[in-house]
């Protein structure tokens, strides 16, 4: 795939095959799928384009039942869109321990937008580590997922923000590079991990070239819809980051934006369901939220509420097709529950996050997702 670095023309786009031929086996009329797919960096840009390209036609041998490429093609095309249909589907939830140096990372907190009322408070460290246990027993006995807790490190104070470390996606989970140079240590836990898990594991920096170019990425600064990627620019992800993500994830259209709301894009946004995207009201998060729109070439419901905290939730499709939101409770956002309740036939969970919030962090930031199980009809 061919990332360019500058948005300089919406024509530059650059072809390779999808589902590989062998044209030389081939008789009848076929077809073989050839799509372009590149970044969008921050602008409106020409829509990924599918093109069908007419080959030759496909020949049995030795009387042997043989499928046809175009077959292929169709049951390919079919495991792509159930993939998209199953989005919020996981079966595990990787999570860290709260380590007795919590709070002691060394982040600005108004920088790193922690919740303005309590930017200036001082952390709990029983009251974080209570709050991590009922966020891991909702993600255990009430969603179902497999838990699996990597203990606290108090060398690493920042490590229970394990989203930060990891893009995980389907069968790939992409080693992030953070901003600061003292969180880089935490990803070794979580890649050793996801490589128990069998995922495919890709290291920014082992890349194609094997030098990341100054790339940093935090996985709190992307957003997956299911369909595609939206990454935020921001003082901790930049334009390098987001190109080698697009690199990794060559299936998905992947478009930055500009985090305008707050220091990191899902401190103002997350998904709340299947093409459902829940976005904070504030001035900054409406200019990043235009500027999604513009970018991408799906239809989305967005629900907009009036505190920023409450627009980051966890949402997972559980058994017998039950929508499960974890969400802030009343307590801690409670402008937010009315706009919340639009979702219907939900099962909501409340789930505090008052001490991570005053380091910056929210719900998402204590977990990652994964889904091992791959049902296709």
């Amino acid at each position: 795939m061919s990332v360019t670095s500058s948005p300089t023309s919406d024509h530059d786009l650059s072809l390779h095959e999808c589902t590989a031929i062998d044209e030389t086996s081939l008789t009848t009329p076929v077809f073989r799928t050839v799509c372009s797919s590149r970044l969008r960096l921050g602008r409106p840009r020409t829509p990924v384009v599918l093109t069908l390209i007419q080959v030759a036609p496909h020949r049995a041998t030795n009387n042997h039942r043989c499928y046809s490429p175009l077959l292929h093609f169709l049951l390919e095309a079919a495991v792509a869109m159930a993939n998209v249909c199953t989005y919020g589907r996981f079966t595990h939830a990787i999570v860290r321990g709260v380590p007795t140096s919590f709070g002691r990372g060394g982040e600005d907190r108004a920088e790193e937008g922690a919740e303005p009322a309590a930017a200036a408070a001082t952390v709990d460290l029983a009251k974080a580590q209570r709050q991590f246990g009922v966020l891991t027993g909702a993600l255990r006995q009430k969603v179902g997922l497999q838990l699996i807790e990597i203990p606290p490190d108090p060398e690493l104070p920042d490590s229970w923000r394990v989203e930060d470390v990891a893009v995980i996606q389907g069968d790939t989970a992409l080693i992030t590079r953070p901003f600061r140079l003292q969180r880089r240590a935490e990803a070794e836990a979580v890649r050793r991990v996801v490589s128990e898990l069998s995922l495919t594991v890709v290291e920014m920096g082992a890349e194609e070239g094997g030098d990341s170019g100054g790339a940093t990425l935090e996985g709190s600064d992307v957003l997956f819809t299911g369909r595609e990627f939206f990454v935020g620019i921001s003082d901790h992800t930049n334009y390098r980051g987001a190109e080698v993500l697009a690199d990794t994830f060559r299936d998905f259209a992947v478009s930055t934006v500009p985090v305008c709301g707050g220091a990191r894009l899902k401190n103002i946004c997350s998904m709340g369901g299947p093409d459902t995207i829940v976005i904070s009201n504030s001035d900054g998060a409406k200019k990043t939220l235009r500027m999604m729109e513009q970018l991408t070439d799906h239809r989305y419901e967005v629900l907009a509420v009036p505190e920023d905290a409450a627009a980051n939730c966890i949402y997972v499709r559980g058994a017998n097709q039950r929508d499960f939101l974890l969400h802030r409770p009343a307590e801690e956002c409670p402008e937010s529950m009315e706009a919340l309740q639009k979702l219907q036939d939900y099962t909501f969970l409340p789930t505090a996050c008052s001490e991570a919030g005053k380091l910056g962090a929210n719900l998402s930031s204590l977990c990652l997702l994964v889904n091992r199980k791959h049902t296709y009809f």
